[in-house]
């Protein structure tokens, strides 16, 4: 994302001209943010901190709502104004994510830091290159309707399509309690929690 913020008027150029530069730039910047923020929920998540996770995701939601409906009453809501939001909800996030992250104290040496990250790159090349073209794939069809409609249907179809998102939100948030459980299970164990979580069987 960080080499993407040189290529912002090359972008602009494919989705409107110039004046879309700033919208995104801030939405990359945006983007960043909430890329960073993601490391405090997996930390958060594999300590099983999940009241803490919650916490902070219902409070960015809640500012977020705050904002959207406050602007919207006083000045009436715009693309920038909706942008600047976002920047602010996603700083926000990524603030409170370090703050609450637990301190293990242990700090490990230079040597042991880039053995792990290089480890980290090699099981997740592949799921990096996945995610990548998923978060591309999954919002193409907004930018492509853009080209052969107008701003309010694509609007209404944004609308829609984040509505019909809630059941894979559902699912995500079972995933998110269920995987560090399951990874600290013995391999003999993994079926019968799994029937009983999902099935409510022993």
């Amino acid at each position: 994302m960080l080499l993407a913020l040189p290529l912002t008027p090359f972008w602009a150029k494919g989705l409107g001209g110039p004046a879309m530069e700033l919208p995104i730039l801030m939405g990359l910047i945006a983007s960043i943010c909430l890329s960073l923020g993601a490391y405090a929920n997996a930390v958060l998540q594999s300590y099983q901190r999940f009241k803490t996770m919650a916490a902070v995701n219902i409070a960015g939601a809640t500012l977020r709502a705050g904002l959207v409906v406050g602007v919207a009453l006083v000045t009436g809501l715009t693309l920038v104004q909706a942008l600047v939001i976002n920047v602010v909800v996603a700083v926000f996030g990524l603030v409170v994510g370090l703050l609450v992250v637990p301190r293990t104290g242990v700090k490990a040496s230079g040597l042991a830091q880039r053995q792990a990250l290089g480890q980290m790159l090699h099981f997740g090349k592949w799921l990096v290159v996945s995610y990548s073209l998923n978060a591309i794939i999954s919002r193409l069809d907004v930018v492509m309707l853009a080209h052969f409609r107008p701003a309010a249907d694509v609007g209404h179809y944004a609308a829609a399509l984040q509505l019909a998102s809630v059941m894979p939100l559902l699912i995500s948030s079972l995933t998110t309690v269920l995987i560090p459980k399951v990874t600290a299970l013995p391999a003999d164990q993994l079926g019968s929690y799994l029937r009983k979580v999902l099935f409510g069987a022993g």
